[in-house]
């Protein structure tokens, strides 16, 4: 049963910015390690689980804890340095202090669970801004990926990626198969009703002719051809709605990804 849980967020490291993953620590992702699940991640509000994300999940071990420790601590002394300068940078500066604090006492339990993730993912779930959160927290649920919809997560995951190139090709290979499924299917459609007498002359057994006779073959041919011309048809009207998506997530960083 999946269940709804409160989770500590931090930002992603500014060498993961266009990274397609984020990083979780929980004892259920613990026993996942080194399997690089894709995971759907939806932000639970009071009206339910609008918002979502699919995306590669890693374990964030305390390697990646410590590096992200490090860039913090490396931040705030910076703008501690301009502080004088601009009083402003005061709550970034508090902002700091609490993630450093959070991830201290993280490093010794797993309670609460922290998730780690680039601004990309957190604006796709409507989380602009980690400061507004009560305590840094926000409420997930987390689906790993399971047969049989283990190849959905992984397209889905694809379309949502940061990096335009992984998006622009995992579109061009659904228009692609689309238009594989309409090829097949207005060939399958066409074909005569004496076709496999002009298509393969050598079938000339009356066993293979009472075959083709008896349970109607070109008409389920026919059938068949229809059925994967429709498909063909949803297939590439998905890719187009996934261009569309993807243009309307780039004009609205609130905007919900395909």
């Amino acid at each position: 049963m999946i269940k709804d849980k409160e989770y500590e967020i931090f930002p992603a490291l500014i060498d993961e910015l266009n990274e397609g993953w984020v990083w979780i620590r929980e004892q259920e992702l613990e026993k996942r390690r080194g399997r690089r699940p894709i995971a759907h991640i939806e932000k639970v509000t009071d009206m339910g689980a609008k918002r979502a994300i699919y995306c590669e999940v890693l374990y964030a071990e305390k390697i990646h804890l410590f590096k992200m420790e490090e860039n913090m601590e490396t931040e705030r002394t910076r703008l501690r340095n301009h502080l004088s300068s601009d009083p402003g940078l005061q709550s970034s500066i508090k902002l700091l202090d609490g993630g450093l604090s959070g991830l201290k006492c993280y490093n010794i339990s797993l309670d609460p669970p922290k998730i780690f993730m680039s601004e990309w993912y957190r604006c796709c779930l409507g989380i602009e801004k980690i400061g507004d959160l009560p305590n840094r927290r926000v409420m997930l649920r987390v689906r790993y990926n399971h047969f049989p919809l283990r190849w959905w997560y992984q397209l889905r995951a694809c379309l949502q990626h940061p990096q335009v190139s992984v998006f622009v090709a995992t579109v061009l290979a659904i228009i692609g198969t689309a238009l594989g499924f309409i090829g097949m299917g207005v060939g399958l459609a066409a074909l005569p009703k004496d076709w496999q007498m002009q298509l393969l002359p050598w079938i000339t057994d009356k066993i293979f002719i009472d075959f083709f006779n008896r349970f109607d073959i070109v008409n389920w041919l026919h059938w068949l051809g229809v059925v994967l011309f429709v498909i063909g048809i949803v297939v590439f009207g998905y890719g187009l709605y996934a261009f569309q998506e993807r243009s309307r997530r780039s004009r609205s960083s609130s905007a919900r990804s395909p």
